[in-house]
């Protein structure tokens, strides 16, 4: 079981990504290295300026925070995702019960 949950089959490892997130990922890196984007990433300052990096790690390891790479994939219709449905008619009576609106009284002077 232990051994599916590794990272290069986890929903947030990104194959040949570099930890400088400024960098594209390379198609042409080795594939057992990637970073985690699990977490936001971190930033550190290098030669004096901030860089947001993420860690660099191999495919073969593994986690708590493993999800299956179809953790992301939603329903194409927004409606399965988040149903809208008919709101219930308010019971009036029951609130002008709960609420009662009396009549005014007169002011004293």
């Amino acid at each position: 079981m232990i051994e599916s949950r590794k990272c290069s089959t986890c929903a947030f490892w990104r194959a040949g990504a570099t930890s400088q997130t400024i960098e594209p990922v390379d198609s042409a890196a080795d594939s057992q290295t990637g970073t985690c984007e699990f977490y936001p990433p971190s930033v550190v300052i290098v030669d004096g300026l901030p860089v947001s990096v993420q860690p660099t790690i191999h495919g073969a390891r593994f986690c708590n925070e493993w999800r299956p790479q179809s953790w992301f994939d939603f329903p194409d219709d927004d409606d399965q995702l988040w149903p809208d449905p008919d709101p219930p008619e308010p019971d009036r009576e029951k609130v002008r019960r709960l609420f009662p609106n009396p009549p005014p009284r007169p002011v004293a002077a």
